[in-house]
Order: structure tokens, then C-alpha cells, then sequence
């Protein structure tokens, strides 16, 4: 064995083992951001030679330090190394030192800031044109801004101060991201609202947003001036609608039978001959769509009188029979709405009319 190189290893060795930890972990990230008043200063200070560690401040890295407290010969694994009190937002610098009983130093030197300002933020629906929804699930855009970093949000129903459960993000100076969120309870307005908080756990204002959950569809009925299956006169129909949540959007409807795609203004008029088949539907501003609903019977419009033709006499001016009993036909159409009657009149015996009236 090469008893120079086994000198060697053996002294790293001893080295390696002997050297004490100075961490500062509440400043992990630099710089270290936190409110006015007392904090807590958490790191670590040991090793197998350990002997004490202080705490010291400064404003800039070439002024005088300033211990906190007197040296501490515990040693601290993960936990408070000691608190520093804050009356003035600005930055300064923390230095932990370690010694071992062969006085040598172990430093860890941290930067950090005061901060007092609360972050900024916003929440409102993903589709913020529409305060309305059909589903109890929603989207929610969160934003943030803090010029420390905002660490986590915390959104709820309950407009009193945010609990502690937050949710913790990464670190950003500018925020944006989606949450979603469920609407529970009847239909109605709903409100929720958002609190940021910073690195130094300054806590936002209340942010808030309302939608107006509605899962009932519009009702839509129909009325006419002077409805009937047949009429001879044009007629006008209205469309009405309600709907106690949200509100109507738009109404449809078709005179043809087929899917109603027409936007209902006003009420409408069907003025010329024909057969209608009206149907119509109804959407509410949440998008809860009624089922397509048929006004019972056809709407005929008819405008045309009937032809008639008497077969039966024929047209010579003198008929004669020797029956008391006269035999009477003849033929009616009506393209539209169809033959109901025809009554017949005949005259006899000095100009008298004798009225027959029969089923066609």
C-alpha cells in the first residue's frame, strides 16, 4: 500500500467528518421575503466538533454585523435558529456562523426583504361574457401579481377571512391559472371569492366573482288573435316565455314543420293561403334548451270560395218530371281546407225556397 495516499484519504476523511453544517433553510430561495415584526429564523447548525453558532445582521455585505442574541451552543437539526425583529421594509443580509472546538468558522449568509405589500388578483369565470350556468361544475380564472411572489390562493364560498388550508404554488411574481370549482345548492346566484398570499404571507384583499347557476329550461307557450284550423282571414300568433332563473335567450320557430331555426322578435303573422305546421322552442341564457314543442293542429289559411257545378238539373230553363220527387247532383272542390257542406235552394210554387243542406 501506498502509505502516502493512505495519509492523504485518511486526513480528507477526517476532515469530511469533523466539518460542522451553517444552513439558513427559511432563505432557500434568495432573495428571502418576509413581513415586518418578529420571524423566525430556521436552518441548521451542527456537526460532530460543534461548539456554538450566532446570528448576525447587517444591511449590506460590507457594513458591520449586528448579533442576535448571544451564542447558542445547542445544536439545532431543521428547526428555529433564533428570530430577528422587523420594523422597516427593506433589505437585509443574515449570516449564521458555526464553530468547532478547533475554532474553525462555518458561515452561511442569506439575503432577505422586508416586504408589507400586499399581492393584487383577480377571479372570475372562465367564460366571462356569461354569468350564467347550466352545470354545477365551473371554471375559474385565478390571476396575482406580487413583486415578492405569490405562493398560494385560497378560493371559497365563505366570504370571512380564508382558513388556513391554502394551496401552495411555486413561486411567481405574475400568477395565472384555472381552478375548478362545484356549485352546490339550489339553482340561484352563487359567490366565490379569492385571497392571494406572498412570500412573507402578506394576505390579499377579498377578490370575488358570481354566476347564477340554472339547470330549468324556459317554458314557451303560444297564443293567436284568432286561432282556428281553418280560417279565412290571416292570423297572428305570439310566443310567450319564462323562465325564473336566468332569463330567456332566444326563442325559435318554423311554419313548415321542420326544425325551428327562425329567431322569434315578435309576434307573427300568417297572412298567405296554405297549410302551417308551427313548432318552437325556447333557450335560456344558462343554455338549458326547451324540448321542441307543435301547436296541436295544422293553421290553414283560406282565401279561395268553393266551385260548384249542378250536374243534375241541367241547365235548360224548364224541367219536367213526372215524379214528385226531384233528383238533384252536382259536384264542389276547394283546394285548401276542403268541401264542409253544400246547401241546396230551390225555388217552387210561387217563388218559395225550399233550403236542403247536405254533408259533402
Amino acid at each position: 500500500v501506498d502509505t502516502g495516499h493512505g495519509r492523504i484519504n485518511a486526513y480528507n476523511s477526517l476532515q469530511l467528518d469533523s466539518a460542522c453544517i451553517a444552513e439558513i433553510t427559511t432563505a432557500q430561495h434568495n432573495p428571502l421575503y418576509h413581513a415586518t415584526g418578529e420571524r423566525e429564523i430556521k436552518g441548521k447548525a451542527s456537526g460532530k466538533d460543534f461548539q456554538n453558532y450566532k446570528l448576525e445582521y447587517s444591511a449590506s455585505l460590507t457594513d458591520d454585523w449586528t448579533q442576535i442574541g448571544s451564542n447558542n451552543e445547542s445544536q439545532v437539526q431543521n428547526g428555529t435558529l433564533g428570530t430577528i425583529s422587523i420594523t422597516n421594509p427593506t433589505q437585509y443580509y443574515l449570516k449564521l456562523t458555526v464553530t468547532d472546538k478547533y475554532n474553525r468558522k462555518f458561515i452561511d449568509i442569506k439575503k432577505f426583504h422586508a416586504d408589507t405589500t400586499v399581492p393584487t388578483g383577480t377571479i372570475q369565470l372562465a367564460d366571462n361574457s356569461n354569468s350564467y350556468t347550466k352545470t354545477i361544475s365551473i371554471t375559474l380564472n385565478l390571476s396575482a401579481n406580487d413583486d415578492t411572489g405569490v405562493t398560494g390562493f385560497n378560493v371559497s364560498d365563505n366570504p370571512s377571512a380564508p382558513p388556513s388550508n391554502w394551496v401552495s404554488i411555486k413561486s411567481a411574481t405574475e400568477y395565472k391559472a384555472d381552478y375548478k370549482e362545484t356549485i352546490w345548492g339550489a339553482d340561484g346566484t352563487k359567490t366565490f371569492y379569492a385571497w392571494y398570499k406572498d412570500a412573507a404571507d402578506n394576505i390579499s384583499d377579498r377578490y370575488e366573482t358570481s354566476v347564477t347557476l340554472d339547470t330549468t329550461p324556459p317554458a314557451t307557450t303560444y297564443s293567436s288573435s284568432s286561432y282556428n284550423k281553418w280560417s279565412q282571414k290571416p292570423i297572428t300568433l305570439t310566443l310567450s316565455v319564462s323562465d325564473a332563473v336566468s332569463g330567456v335567450d332566444k326563442t325559435y320557430y318554423s311554419t313548415d314543420g321542420t326544425t325551428p331555426l327562425t329567431v322569434y322578435n315578435e309576434p307573427f303573422t300568417l297572412s298567405n293561403e296554405g297549410t302551417y305546421n308551427i313548432k318552437y322552442f325556447s333557450v335560456d341564457k344558462a343554455g338549458n334548451t326547451e324540448t321542441e314543442k307543435t301547436i296541436p293542429d295544422q293553421v290553414i289559411i283560406d282565401k279561395t270560395a268553393p266551385t260548384i257545378s249542378i250536374t243534375n238539373p241541367t241547365t235548360s230553363d224548364t224541367y219536367t218530371t213526372s215524379s214528385y220527387n226531384l233528383s238533384l247532383s252536382g259536384t264542389a272542390s276547394d283546394s285548401v281546407s276542403g268541401i264542409k257542406e253544400i246547401t241546396w235552394k230551390a225555388d217552387k210554387n210561387s217563388g218559395k225556397t225550399i233550403p236542403k243542406t247536405t254533408g259533402w
